[in-house]
């Protein structure tokens, strides 16, 4: 855990990769959107140098990073100014939005154009909070179960698509997709296919700066390239692929 932890406070605090592979200088900017971003993160997933929630909420204004997984006995001695090991209304919810819960249940509703726009046609201002639940598969599905505050919560899930793109992790089923690719669809429906158009090409530049790194992919490989610095760096430390 130790090494992991060394790794990551090498690491962008923003986009987790390192400094020469930076990807903040081009992060897409949003503004106007209909749809806030809760990230119910299990507190083991915080440590991944793989982990998408983290910076899809880098890149939607107003989201806020919620920490989850507490034992009852460890929320105020691990947590420190926690009473209770689950998370509060207040945290989760904002006055006037609509809080939906994202994850594929049976009884979820499929958010396509049809869903937007029976919503608009009774309120065409409606807002939203995108709850979403993030880590292993295991944790993210124990969610909706374990937290109080998300009982009555509207549960919402994506139409079919196509492959994830993500090739950092594998995934328990080939339809599933990681944590960001799920933001960005759900928010190219509410939002417009204009902000999933740049939030999947920030992602696959994401990925394929990771892979470049674990020496899986050339940098004529990876969309936008890589860096001169990186490659620079690369060379410097004998890495047999560039």
């Amino acid at each position: 855990m130790s090494r992991l932890i060394d790794k990551l406070q090498s690491r962008c605090p923003r986009c987790r990769l390192r400094p020469t592979l930076c990807l903040c200088s081009e992060f897409p900017q949003f503004s106007g959107l209909k749809t806030e971003l809760r990230l119910l993160i299990h507190r083991y997933e915080g440590n991944t140098t793989t982990n998408t929630g983290l910076l899809a909420c880098e890149l939607i204004p107003g989201s806020r990073v919620l920490w989850r997984g507490w034992k009852p006995e460890e929320a105020g001695a691990f947590a420190p100014g926690r009473e209770e090991p689950w998370l509060s209304p207040a945290e989760l919810f904002t006055e006037k939005r609509t809080p939906l819960l994202l994850f594929p249940e049976p009884e979820a509703q499929v958010v396509d154009s049809s869903w937007l726009e029976r919503r608009l046609s009774v309120d065409s201002q409606e807002r939203f909070t995108l709850l979403v639940p993030d880590g292993s598969w295991r944790q993210a599905r124990r969610v909706g179960r374990r937290e109080p505050a998300l009982k009555n919560v509207i549960r919402v899930t994506l139409p079919p698509g196509p492959p994830s793109e993500y090739r950092l992790r594998r995934e328990p089923h080939p339809e599933f997709v990681c944590t960001f690719e799920a933001v960005a669809r759900i928010l190219g429906v509410i939002e417009g296919p204009t902000v999933q158009q740049e939030l999947e090409l920030l992602f696959r530049k994401f990925v394929g700066r990771q892979l470049w790194s674990r020496g899986d992919l050339l940098a004529s490989e990876v969309v936008g390239g890589i860096p001169e610095a990186a490659i620079q760096e690369r060379q410097l430390s004998g890495f047999p692929k560039v």
